[in-house]
């Protein structure tokens, strides 16, 4: 996940049918989380809700 898919849901293409709708439930579970900061696999270490 990057900061745009989590900040914006802006997935990428190479998510597609079942997959592309467990990311999404991934993301929405992260949120209701409310991290201070997110750590995503393929971009770097951000803050929710900063600028990108």
């Amino acid at each position: 996940m990057t900061q745009r898919e989590f900040e914006f849901g802006e997935h990428s293409i190479w998510y597609a049918g079942k997959q592309l709708e467990e990311v999404k439930e991934s993301r929405k579970k992260l949120q209701l989380i409310e991290p201070s900061i997110v750590m995503p696999g393929h971009d770097r270490a951000f803050k929710p809700g900063s600028l990108i």
